[in-house]
């Protein structure tokens, strides 16, 4: 079970990934915090989706209405869930 909540969660990242990119809403960014301090921060900015990496530890995150999903790179995992309504 906790296989296949990972693929479904990867593949609900997929999509929502494919509407930013339709929509033209990928920024990808990658920059150094000083020149050759070896200090390398990379990633992309979307509507939905949202990914920061730093020397390969990070993760990547969509949300659509109350329903998300992320990826942290150090567990290689897919998270699913919805954000409860406030009271």
């Amino acid at each position: 079970m906790k296989k296949f909540k990972s693929k479904l969660a990867e593949a609900i990242y997929n999509f929502i990934y494919f509407l930013d990119e339709r929509l033209d809403r990928i920024e990808d960014y990658s920059y150094e915090t000083a020149p050759y301090c070896g200090h390398h921060f990379s990633g992309h900015r979307g509507y939905f989706t949202n990914s920061d990496y730093h020397e390969g530890m990070g993760g990547c995150k969509a949300e659509i209405g109350r329903l998300w999903v992320f990826k942290n790179t150090e567990e290689s995992s897919w998270q699913i869930g919805i954000t409860r309504k406030k009271k």
